[in-house]
Formats: structure tokens, C-alpha cells, sequence
């Protein structure tokens, strides 16, 4: 095994740039954090020059998350519930990037989803619902693989010929010839529910100050060393509120969610802060995107604002 060591500045947000060593390499089989050293862990016949080219590159353009504001601090008696929750077995993890529910955190999941789209429905949000697989074509025309290449989940149709059918009946197929049998791919998995809002209103006129909710599953490639958290997840569901209009509709309607987040975060006495996010670019050519989203979101001037809600927050 080889070690490739990398020097990490103070200032790092290390939570986000641990979400990309996995991608340096396909040899990298793991990593750890000593103080402000970090090891790369490869196999030996890696080529630890381009590794560490690739870490450094990554650490110079990663720059440093915004500072988050806090909404509430104060010491959440509702915290060890939560905790039973895992260690009462409600919640398991079946494999990597994987969870399954049962009990009280299936009651807990219908709660929030129910609390969330009242919230959708104060506000005047119409319910929809979409398919799980999105087109390859929707993907391309939003950019989405110039910019987050790295989540996408492609979905194969097995080849409509009897000859290829015949291979994958027999016992001695093995999960190496599956090139021989599926075709290209024309659908994915979709890696966030506002792409199928997207699809299906594209090219269209929509009416002022629109407000469309919906419960989506949802999936994405974090990276296999980045399962070790229930927050990185490869299918998940999220309750979202997508909402059209002039700059002076979307700063309203985003500024009454907010309100009405904070409110129930204060009903339900659980931590929680507010902040201004931007997408987890991977590529290091894209992070100087993540500093500009920051700074777009955070004047509050967009066409287009979404706010995403994402499912069992609580367990995080």
C-alpha cells in the first residue's frame, strides 16, 4: 500500500473537500486525517505523482464555505429520542449508501413529509408527482454532467434480442458480461426532483408567481468512501417547493418558508441553522461556481429559487 500525504491549510473546509479524494483515483482505498495532515491510502501500483497533483489541485481551488448563521443553540431535549431511534434498530443500514426505515421512523418520515407539504399548501403550492427515471437529454440540456458529472446514475435496457436474453438466462452469466447485453442509456437516475419540474415545463410560458410541490426519490454516486455518513445517501427521498416569478414574488415566498421553517424548527425544540448553500462541486475546474452561487443566493436575486426540504433532517 501506498501513502500519499497532503498538508492541509487551516482555513480548509475539510467537510467538503473530503467529498472528492475519493475520485483522484480509482485506487484509492481510503484516507485519514492526522491534526492537519491528510493520507491518502492507495494500492501499490498506483501512480502517486498524478494523486497527488490531483489532491493539491483540488485543496488550491476549494475554497471556504460560508459561515452559517445560527437559528437555534440552546440544548435540545428531543436529541436522545432521535438517538433511540437508531438504537432501537427503526433505522438500518442494508448496504453502502443505503437505508431502510420501520417503526417509529416511518411514522417520524410521514410526520415531517406531511409538516412540510402543509408548509407548500399555506403558500398555495399544487402537488405533483413524476416518474423516478429522468432522460439522458434533460441532463444534457441543464449541464448538469459539465457540472456534477460525478452523481450521475445511468439507467441500461437489456438488448431486445433473443441471442443476448439467452446469455443472461444461463447460470453461468456473470456480472462482467453485462457490456455484451445492455444498451446505451437513455434514462437516468434522477439526482435532484427539480430536473423532472424542469422537463416537464421546458419550452412552456409559465404563470406569474407559479409554486409547485412533490415527494421524490431521488439518487446519486457520492463516492464510495463518502458513505460513512447517514447524511450521503444513494437514494433518498426530498419534499420540495420549486416557485416562479418576478425577483420581488421569489424574495417573498422564499423569505414566508423561511419563516415558517424556523417556526416549526422551534415547535419541534431540535438543533438546526440556517445558511447559504451551493451546489458540492466535484471537478475542481467548477468550484469557483460554488463561490459564485454563494454570493448570487446570498443577494437574494433569482428567477428561480428553490428550497429543498430533505427528508429525515432529523437524523442528521
Amino acid at each position: 500500500m501506498k501513502q500519499v500525504i497532503i498538508k492541509l491549510p487551516d482555513e480548509l473546509d475539510f467537510s467538503e473537500y473530503k467529498k472528492q479524494i475519493c475520485f483522484f483515483s480509482k485506487q484509492i482505498t481510503g484516507f485519514k486525517r492526522e491534526d492537519n495532515t491528510l493520507i491518502i491510502e492507495c494500492e501499490d501500483d498506483v501512480d502517486f505523482d498524478k494523486v497527488e497533483k490531483k489532491a493539491n489541485e483540488a485543496l488550491k481551488k476549494n475554497s471556504e464555505s460560508s459561515r452559517a448563521d445560527i437559528v437555534i443553540d440552546e440544548n435540545r431535549t428531543q436529541r436522545q429520542f432521535f438517538n433511540d431511534i437508531f438504537k432501537e434498530g427503526f433505522v438500518k443500514t442494508t448496504s453502502d449508501g443505503f437505508v431502510s426505515l420501520e417503526g417509529y421512523a416511518v411514522a417520524l418520515y410521514e410526520f415531517f413529509d406531511n409538516e412540510f407539504r402543509k408548509i407548500a399548501q399555506k403558500l398555495g403550492a399544487v402537488e405533483e408527482m413524476y416518474p423516478v427515471l429522468l432522460g439522458i437529454d434533460t441532463m444534457k440540456d441543464t449541464g448538469y454532467y459539465r457540472r456534477s458529472p460525478q452523481y450521475t446514475m445511468f439507467c441500461s435496457d437489456v438488448a431486445e434480442d433473443f441471442d443476448d436474453l439467452e446469455k443472461m438466462s444461463k447460470t453461468s452469466f456473470v456480472e462482467e458480461s453485462l457490456d455484451e447485453v445492455v444498451q446505451t442509456p437513455a434514462f437516468s437516475l434522477s439526482p435532484s426532483a427539480c430536473f423532472h419540474v424542469y422537463e416537464k415545463y421546458r419550452s412552456q410560458t409559465m404563470p406569474k408567481g407559479s409554486i409547485i410541490t412533490l415527494n421524490q426519490s431521488v439518487f446519486r454516486n457520492e463516492g464510495r468512501l463518502n458513505w460513512e455518513e447517514f447524511g450521503r445517501l444513494r437514494d433518498y427521498h426530498v419534499r420540495e417547493i420549486v416557485f416562479f416569478g418576478s425577483d420581488e414574488y421569489v424574495e417573498t415566498i422564499r423569505e414566508n418558508i423561511r419563516k415558517e421553517i424556523v417556526a416549526f424548527i422551534r415547535k419541534m425544540n431540535v438543533d438546526a441553522f440556517i445558511t447559504v448553500a451551493a451546489d458540492a462541486f466535484i471537478m475542481p475546474k467548477m468550484l469557483k461556481y460554488k463561490k459564485y452561487q454563494k454570493k448570487k443566493r446570498a443577494s437574494m436575486k433569482s428567477e428561480c429559487h428553490m428550497i429543498k426540504i430533505i427528508h429525515l433532517l432529523w437524523l442528521h
